[in-house]
């Protein structure tokens, strides 16, 4: 829809260094935050390598949590 001039979006900057639209790029100058959820359907499910991942995942990017926050 940008691309037909019927609106704006805000992206990723990863999403614009894979696409090759026909639109303008105007760098947002205030840092945006987002939060990221980490998702899954049953925990003791999980295989050794999903848990493994997981929780690595959760030490590197939610260090700061308390451990009552963290499902795993």
């Amino acid at each position: 829809m940008v691309e037909q001039g019927l609106g704006y979006s805000l992206l990723a900057e990863l999403v614009l260094q894979k696409t090759a639209y026909d639109v303008a790029v105007c760098p947002v100058r205030e840092p945006i935050s987002r939060t990221i959820a980490l998702v899954m359907k049953d925990s003791r499910a999980l295989s050794a390598a999903a848990r493994t991942f997981m929780r690595s995942i959760v030490r590197e990017v939610a260090a700061d949590r308390i451990a009552g926050d963290i499902c795993l």
